[in-house]
């Protein structure tokens, strides 16, 4: 699982980087492990968040990780930009956004 998390975490800081996004500079979590967090959460914790929270705070995955409130606020936030990585996952893909 250890190899998977890191996959899909260099896999979204690339497409992250690559439609110019902007991480917020005073940010404890980059943007790209709060979207890693959630789809995580979906892969292996059925969807809980919370559990996955714990999990890396458990294991050190990230430097720092958020607590529950503060992380489905910055995943709400990031709303757009889950969008635009479906979008070119699906292009990618060949689906029709």
């Amino acid at each position: 699982m250890k190899d998977n998390i890191y996959d899909i975490l260099e896999f979204i800081q690339f497409i992250l980087n690559l439609t110019g996004h902007q991480e917020n500079s005073q940010a404890k979590m980059r943007d790209a492990e709060v979207i890693t967090t959630a789809i995580i959460a979906g892969i292996y914790f059925n969807g809980n968040f919370q559990k996955t929270l714990t999990f890396f705070e458990d294991y050190s995955h990230f430097d720092y990780v958020l607590s529950k409130s503060r992380f489905s606020r910055r995943l709400a936030n990031l709303g757009s930009t889950l969008s635009k990585i479906m979008d070119i996952i699906m292009e990618h893909n060949g689906l029709t956004p």
